[in-house]
């Protein structure tokens, strides 16, 4: 572990300070060069590792923000397993969090965290596909809210269904007269839409 900032001179003359920090679960580096300072993490190692362990542990990390299931996590870490060069297995596993709206969603709130200027038109998903797989829309809603509670819990589908001016499907009814008192008080708290990202 580097505790002290190491100083490394780039060709055109700027010097560059690296730190490595964090703990195990956490570990990155953390680089300053003049006024701009990046943070590199160590997921896209680990994406590329030969390891399938590994790489299913960090996928899983991200699954949240790549909407994928357990069994397309699986499938993906899989899929990557495939692929030779590690390189490969990141540039794969980026293009498939690219596929999903939660990056969508993520690049955006960068951009204004940034303060960077935007179009209004901007405020359009790029790719209408990506808001389809969103709400699992393959066949109809009832389907797509099945697969939204197993895929991603109830919280999430209530979440991402409410959002469209429908009454409740079954699904959810059936869903939440299920649950105890404990589990309902925990399920109003996950599903809270002053809390909750809107790409959950």
């Amino acid at each position: 572990m580097l505790d002290t900032p190491v100083k490394l001179t780039a060709v055109s003359g700027e010097v560059a300070s690296v730190l490595l920090a964090g703990g195990s679960e956490d570990m990155h580096l953390e680089m300053k060069v003049g006024r701009k300072r990046m943070r590199l993490d160590a997921w896209p190692r680990r994406v590329a590792s030969e390891d399938a362990d590994e790489r299913r542990a960090a996928l899983a990390e991200r699954g949240a923000v790549m909407d994928l299931s357990d069994s397309e996590l699986d499938k993906l870490n899989a899929e990557l397993g495939n692929l030779q060069a590690g390189a490969a297995r990141v540039r794969f596993a980026m293009s498939r969090a690219h596929e999903a709206m939660q990056q969508w969603y993520a690049d955006l709130d960068t951009a204004i965290q940034d303060r960077k200027a935007f179009a209004l038109w901007e405020l359009l998903p790029d790719n209408i596909e990506k808001a389809v797989r969103h709400l699992r829309l393959v066949d109809d809603v009832a389907a797509a809210t099945a697969q939204l509670i197993t895929d991603r819990g109830l919280a999430v589908a209530v979440r991402r269904i409410g959002g469209l001016p429908i009454v409740p499907p079954e699904a959810i009814v059936q869903a939440v007269h299920a649950l105890d008192d404990d589990a309902l008080t925990d399920f109003f708290n996950d599903v809270e839409g002053e809390t909750a990202p809107p790409w959950t």
